[in-house]
């Protein structure tokens, strides 16, 4: 049998491809990892606008977008009540402007208000990084969070119970998407840096 670990990717002979990540072996078909990882990197904008919208800019950023787009909630104090993630919901799922409206919108903010956070450019590099190797490194952010930590161990136990050894919980999308862009908009761009170098 040969190995070849290198830190991020154990080829053997075998059909599946074996990712070692801390202490779990990630198993996949290798022609279904490739198209998870297209799929991931053409869906990029969209998580990107949704985890920014919740994590990345303030809530007066996020008032004034609604604003801009002239999206009104019902009640008369909802600019107070309604949660900065219901407003990005609406703000995402509004059919009167276009998410690259929406994007272009939001990197400006970002590139004016909170140039300490990775521009759309910078996220998208590096999410292209992690998704062609550095799932180590993508694993050791996600885990610095007491939730994602607990959704993991969840999803490590619940599959290794199904009948399929190869059964696969890194198939989630609120896994491998969702916690990795959220964090990174929780952290500073130096942050990051000294994290991914």
């Amino acid at each position: 049998m040969e190995n070849q670990n290198k830190g991020r990717q154990t080829e053997i002979n075998s059909p599946f491809v074996f990712f070692p990540v801390g202490n779990i072996i990630l198993i996949m078909e290798e022609k279904d990892l490739k198209t998870l990882i297209q799929k991931e990197i053409d869906d990029f904008e969209f998580n990107w606008l949704d985890a920014v919208l919740k994590f990345g800019i303030s809530r007066d950023d996020m008032l004034g977008l609604l604003d801009k787009f002239e999206i009104r909630f019902f009640g008369e104090n909802w600019r107070n009540e309604v949660s900065q993630e219901d407003m990005a919901n609406v703000l995402t799922g509004d059919d009167f402007s276009t998410e690259e409206e929406q994007i272009w919108a939001v990197r400006d903010i970002l590139n004016i208000k909170h140039p300490d956070k990775l521009s759309f450019e910078e996220a998208k590099n590096l999410y292209q990084r992690i998704w062609y190797g550095d799932f180590e490194k993508m694993y050791d952010i996600i885990m610095s969070s007491p939730e994602f930590s607990e959704f993991i161990k969840d999803s490590i136990v619940n599959n290794r119970r199904e009948k399929n050894p190869v059964e696969i919980f890194w198939h989630k999308k609120d896994f491998i998407v969702w916690p990795f862009l959220e964090e990174i908009y929780k952290l500073s761009k130096q942050q990051i840096k000294e994290l991914f170098g």
